[in-house]
C-alpha cells in the first residue's frame, strides 16, 4: 500500500537554497550536460509520436543529437548523430513514454528506474492519445522550473485560481528522496479537474479508484521530465536546458483515446486553465533567474513545505560530485 505523507512531516533538514553560481555558471550547465543530461535517462517523447515506419524525432543535449525512428521493420532504434560522432544509443520504455540515453552503459532503465516500475500503470498513460502541445521559451535555468513545480508554497500569491481549485496546503508525497519525486494534491470539494470551469473537460483516463478521481498527481522524473496526473488527462512536460539561462519546454495534454466520441469533450477547458498556470510559473522563474544573478543574492533556508524541491537540489549536486 503506497504511504503519503506531508511536505512539512519530511522536512529539509535544514537545507538552504543553492547558490547563485548553480543557475549562471556555464562551467556548472557544462558539467550538468555532462553528468546528468548526457549521463542519465532523458525522456525524448511518446511512442504514439511515432506510428509509422520512417517516422522520427529529433532531440538535441548541447553538441549531440539524438534521432529516434521507426524503422521499416517497425522497430523503434535511437541513435546519436553529432560532433562525437553517430552510435547506437539506448531506448527504453515507459507507460507510453520514450527514453534514451547517451551513456555508453547505462544503467538498466528497470533498475534505474524500479521506484516506478508498476506505480501509475492504473492510469493506462500507453493508450492515451495528446489532443494538444504547447512550446515554451524560458529565460529561466532548468533547475528554477524543477524547483518550482515541486512545491506549492508559491501558489496562493501567484496561482489564485489554482488553489480554489486545489488547496495549496492540501499536498502528501510518496516519493520522498532520490531522481524521483512527488505525490498528489487533493481537488477542492466540488471540482472535477483542473479546468477553466472546474469541471472534468473529458471522460476519466482509466477506470480509476475514487480516491484517485479527487485527486493530482505531480512527479518530477529527473533529469527533463515533468508528469501530472488528473482524473480527466495527463499534462506531461520535456525539458531542454539551452544554456543556464534558457530552457525549452515541450507540454501535452494525452486524453482517453475515446475521450472526443463523448459528450462534454472540451480539453481547452483544461489546455488554457494550465497554459496559464504555465505561464505564470514560467514568469516567476524567469524573475527569480534575474535575482539569483544579482551580486546581493544570498541563499536563504527553505521552508519545511519545499521539501521536495531541497530533495531535487540535493540529487542534483550528488550527480554533480559523481
Amino acid at each position: 500500500m503506497t504511504r503519503f505523507i506531508k511536505a512539512s512531516d519530511v522536512g529539509t533538514g535544514g537545507a538552504r537554497a543553492l547558490a547563485g553560481s548553480y543557475y549562471t555558471s556555464p562551467e556548472v550547465f557544462g558539467a550538468e550536460l555532462e553528468r546528468i543530461f548526457l549521463d542519465r535517462w532523458l525522456c525524448v517523447g511518446r511512442e504514439e509520436q511515432l506510428p509509422q515506419p520512417g517516422d522520427s524525432l529529433v532531440r538535441t543535449v548541447g553538441a549531440e543529437c539524438a534521432v529516434v525512428m521507426r524503422e521499416p521493420s517497425g522497430v523503434l532504434r535511437a541513435h546519436s548523430s553529432g560532433w562525437s560522432g553517430s552510435r547506437i544509443l539506448s531506448l527504453a520504455r515507459w507507460e507510453g513514454f520514450l527514453f534514451a540515453s547517451f551513456a555508453d552503459t547505462p544503467q538498466p532503465f528497470e533498475e534505474s528506474h524500479a521506484p516506478l516500475m508498476g506505480r501509475l500503470t492504473r492510469f493506462q498513460m500507453p493508450r492515451l492519445r495528446a489532443a494538444r502541445r504547447i512550446d515554451y521559451d524560458v529565460r529561466a535555468n532548468w533547475k528554477l522550473l524543477f524547483e518550482n513545480y515541486s512545491e506549492c508554497y508559491h501558489c496562493p500569491s501567484v496561482h489564485p485560481a489554482l488553489v480554489k481549485l486545489s488547496p495549496a496546503e492540501s499536498g502528501e508525497n510518496d516519493l520522498t528522496a532520490g531522481p524521483f519525486l512527488g505525490g498528489y494534491m487533493a481537488l477542492a470539494p466540488g471540482a472535477g479537474s483542473m479546468t477553466q470551469t472546474g469541471r472534468a473537460c473529458a471522460i476519466p483516463v482509466a477506470d480509476l479508484p475514487d480516491a484517485d478521481l479527487k485527486r493530482v498527481y505531480y512527479y518530477t522524473i529527473f533529469p527533463n521530465f515533468l508528469l501530472s496526473l488528473h482524473p480527466d488527462f495527463v499534462m506531461a512536460h520535456t525539458l531542454w536546458p539551452q544554456s543556464p539561462e534558457r530552457t525549452l519546454i515541450e507540454c501535452e495534454w494525452l486524453f482517453h483515446p475515446e475521450a472526443a466520441s463523448h459528450p462534454g469533450f472540451d480539453p481547452d477547458d483544461g489546455v488554457s486553465f494550465w497554459d496559464k498556470t504555465n505561464r505564470e510559473d514560467w514568469r516567476i522563474c524567469e524573475l527569480t533567474q534575474q535575482g539569483v544573478a544579482s551580486r546581493a543574492y544570498v541563499p536563504g533556508p527553505l521552508s519545511p513545505r519545499e521539501s521536495i524541491s531541497a530533495a531535487f537540489d540535493r540529487e542534483v549536486v550528488q550527480a554533480l560530485r559523481a
